[in-house]
């Protein structure tokens, strides 16, 4: 199942009536942040760059890359052409993303929010970082009915224009 299918079944059971607890809103919310957001980069990723690709291209790197990851991270690297990304995280794939240049860089560059007529696909994974920190670094959890839906409706849009 791909994340927009996902997000889509959850934020139709969320129009089944308001009043739907913060938590669950913060869960869901953060359930495809943390699983399915890897996943749309980590498909998208593997289309143009094989596992091996991507681990010769570290290996070349002559310790550069190396220096900016942890030893954990180094660990599931090492493991990269055997388990296929699945080990991949999102932190550690956003830093492989943008070392190995593997997507365009975004048009105002990485870190800094795009305009809504940027759309290619660095300005896309900036966009979904923003959204993703905005929504999971919400205070107290506290998620209203119209950003939970907000979230899930924006996600879907930028998961259409990556996948």
């Amino acid at each position: 199942m791909i994340f927009s299918e996902i997000c889509v079944d959850i934020s139709d059971f969320s129009l089944q009536g308001n009043g739907l607890s913060h938590r669950w809103k913060y869960d869901s919310g953060a359930d495809c942040d943390t699983r399915r957001v890897p996943d749309i980069f980590k498909h998208m990723i593997k289309n143009w760059f094989p596992t091996a690709t991507v681990e010769r291209m570290i290996k070349t790197d002559i310790g550069i890359f190396f220096n900016q990851i942890s030893p954990a991270e180094n660990k599931i690297i090492q493991s990269l052409k055997f388990s296929q990304y699945m080990k991949v995280d999102g932190p550690l794939m956003d830093k492989i993303i943008k070392h190995f240049k593997l997507i365009q860089e975004p048009t105002k560059g990485w870190g800094k929010i795009p305009e809504a007529n940027h759309i290619n696909q660095g300005d896309d994974a900036e966009r979904m970082r923003k959204l993703r920190n905005d929504y999971v670094h919400e205070p107290n959890s506290t998620i209203s009915d119209e950003k939970f839906h907000d979230f899930f409706n924006k996600s879907i849009e930028i998961a259409g224009r990556l996948y």
